[in-house]
């Protein structure tokens, strides 16, 4: 057995609901006490009007009695029931009526009291009320013989302790919206939940229900709500399972509800969509999208350009100031490096300087073999430079003589054999001549008759 409660105002609509011939198959009006009217209307008219006396804003409290499909309650059980929690609500004598509802094959009833004290003009308080429910359920449990209803107020954990909480079920705004064209609660739980666990930030939370259709507005009670795209509205605490209200408050810091819509603007856009009418809503969303990826990708630029001259900064002072340690060990490479060029060149030096010594000696050789150096005088003796000729000559005859030296060689053996040959050609027309030139008077140099 599951009994629920809450104080309402408003007797025409109380009325008009518990009348309904649409959603109900059958509607009966069991009882109407303490009115001079005996239908709803008038009797929850009389009750508003005694209330008006007092400055209670709620003076009515409706109340409903469900059990299972096969458990229905006989007449005088439905009576005892209604009695044990009027007593249990601190209800006893005030004005009240019964309905009977058979909707789906299951009866149920409801229940509406007065809460105006008659005698001293004040509103009875319903402290506690959920638990009192619970507490009369489970005692009609007992004595009906029906199977016990695990409750969230009383006996939490069952009798043994280890039944778990059963989840929230949907109340009646809840309900009554899903029949308008909205979603179910546990739909909207299991939607929102995934995108509540698929985020790490409030932002992105909210571009996720943005993505998806939904809508965050602000709360007339609280401070954030969701509406669906049925323009159904959801409290947000209460839509994202295993999440606790601190939860909530910690990801969604930092966002401010006042720059939300509020609830009758958001379900206005919802309907505008589902309509197919462009609103304004969706042109500024769209324009701040754009505006937040222009701002990326300049954030971006920036951030690359700054990474860059980071780059070229470090690069310059490692340049400029190495660290002591890496400075000892260049200094003691260089030095290193300087001793071993420094021997090096000294070494190509003392090379250098053999060669050069030998090519002087080799020149002379040549310059002798030529006959470029004179002789020295007879019986002077031998002077040094006769000394350094032979030796020198006796150098060039062990080394080998290179192309160029062989065809200058070629070429001043070639020039002295022509000079030889003009000479002894000279010689030899002065001997004509002369043998030629006599009294016959014959030409000069020339030969004559023998």
């Amino acid at each position: 057995m599951v009994i629920k409660g809450y104080a309402c105002g408003n007797g025409k609509r109380v009325a008009a609901h518990l009348l309904r011939t649409d959603t109900n198959e059958r509607v009966s009006v069991l009882e109407v006490r303490g009115t001079t009217s005996e239908n709803l209307f008038g009797a929850f008219g009389e009750m508003e009007a005694v209330a008006a006396g007092t400055r209670c804003m709620k003076p009515l409290y409706h109340a409903s009695i469900n059990t299972r499909v096969d458990e229905r309650l006989t007449p005088e059980q439905v009576f005892q029931s209604v009695d044990a929690l009027e007593e249990a609500l601190g209800f006893t004598g005030q004005p009240r009526a019964i309905v009977m509802h058979v909707k789906n094959g299951r009866e149920h009833y409801h229940i509406v009291w007065s809460r105006t004290d008659i005698e001293h003009m004040r509103a009875l308080r319903i402290d506690h009320n959920y638990r009192t429910h619970e507490i009369v359920a489970r005692q009609l449990e007992k004595e009906f013989g029906h199977e016990r209803v695990q409750g969230a107020h009383v006996e939490r954990d069952g009798p043994d302790g280890k039944v778990p909480r059963p989840e929230r079920t949907p109340n009646r705004k809840e309900m009554a919206q899903v029949e308008r064209g909205g979603m179910h609660a546990n739909e909207a739980k299991a939607h929102i939940t995934a995108l509540w666990q698929g985020s790490d930030s409030g932002k992105s939370f909210i571009a996720g229900l943005e993505q998806s259709g939904w809508l965050l507005a602000q709360g007339d009670r609280r401070d954030f709500v969701v509406i669906d795209p049925g323009g159904g509205v959801h409290s947000l605490a209460r839509r994202v399972e295993g999440a606790r209200v601190k939860d909530i408050a910690a990801k969604m810091a930092g966002i401010d509800p006042q720059g939300f819509l509020n609830v009758v603007a958001a379900k206005q856009v919802q309907e505008d969509r589902r309509n197919g009418i462009a609103t304004d809503y969706d042109q500024r969303l769209w324009e701040d999208r754009l505006r937040e990826a222009a701002l990326k990708k300049q954030t971006a630029e920036e951030r690359q350009q700054q990474q860059y001259r980071q780059m070229t900064n470090a690069k310059d002072e490692i340049t400029e100031h190495e660290p002591e340690e890496p400075v000892k060990r260049r200094r003691w490479r260089t030095r290193d490096s300087e001793a071993r060029v420094a021997t090096s060149n000294a070494s190509m030096a003392a090379q250098q300087d053999e060669a050069n010594d030998m090519f002087r000696r080799r020149q002379k050789a040549i310059d002798k073999r030529e006959g470029n150096i004179r002789p020295h005088a007879p019986g002077r003796g031998t002077t040094g430079d006769e000394k350094a000729a032979k030796e020198a000559e006796d150098i060039a005859d062990k080394l080998p003589l290179s192309r160029r030296e062989i065809l200058m060689q070629r070429f001043m053996r070639k020039a002295a054999s022509d000079m030889s040959q003009e000479q002894e050609r000279g010689q030899g027309g002065d001997m004509d001549g002369g043998m030629g030139g006599g009294d016959t008077g014959g030409p000069p140099g020339g030969g004559g008759s023998r």
